[in-house]
């Protein structure tokens, strides 16, 4: 693995609830770091929920490896095209140390219909 190849800015993001103080609990993402990573398309498929087409889009995301990561997060990468922000977020399915050497982290994502926002 080639550390030129992590040219994608991300953010990992760990899921936080907060009291709102009625009894119930806000829930919001917050961010935990800044990261760069290489993001490699896997496989789409289409399938039909609740009457609906949805489309989910599994992505490989290999980053250096972090002690805190967990299938909890989520990983979210914004960028700019054409003057409009776009933002995909990613849900973390699995997460591989790759051969145990604690280097790199390999991460098996999906981004699309039923991922948390």
């Amino acid at each position: 693995m080639s550390i030129g190849k992590m040219r994608s800015k991300l953010q990992i993001q760990r899921f936080t609830k907060t009291p709102d103080g009625g009894g119930g609990a806000t829930v919001v993402f917050s961010k935990v770091a800044d990261i760069f990573a290489q993001i490699m398309p896997k496989d789409a498929k289409e399938n039909l929920f609740g009457d609906q087409m949805r489309e989910v889009t599994s992505h490989v995301i290999m980053i250096r490896y972090r002690r805190d990561l967990s299938h909890a997060d989520r990983i979210v990468q914004e960028h700019f095209r054409d003057g409009l922000k776009h933002t995909r977020i990613f849900a973390i399915k699995g997460i591989k140390n790759i051969n145990n050497e604690f280097r790199y982290m390999q991460i098996a994502a999906q981004e699309g219909a039923g991922v948390p926002t």
